[in-house]
């Protein structure tokens, strides 16, 4: 189980909460791209790299469906991505998890 920020992810059962203990409900692959943020926190992911880490090949070229993904896992975290505080948008270079995340019992 990892926290970060107000959230909480079991990894095992692939539940996700909010501070209340209120369930979030995730698709896989809203799971599979949380999981590449909660690994690699603090840093820079390309677009071309989550695609790879998420869906196991490379991304065709101008594939821009990550970008909706991300906006996807941003709306389940309650966030818009004009002002996003924990998936932001780093110009020209991808995403980055701005959260801390910690390892929870």
């Amino acid at each position: 189980m990892v926290r970060f920020g107000a959230w909480q992810l079991d990894r095992t059962t692939r539940e996700l909460t909010d501070e209340r203990g209120v369930l979030v409900a995730l698709s896989g692959a809203d799971f599979q791209l949380l999981q590449v943020f909660l690994e690699r926190p603090a840093t820079v992911i390309t677009r071309d790299d989550l695609y790879t880490l998420t869906r196991g090949r490379d991304a065709p070229p101008l594939d821009r469906s990550i970008d909706v993904h991300v906006c996807r896992l941003r709306q389940r975290l309650g966030e818009d991505a004009q002002h996003s505080q924990l998936i932001r948008t780093v110009r020209g270079a991808g995403y980055v998890l701005t959260a801390r995340v910690d390892a929870v019992g």
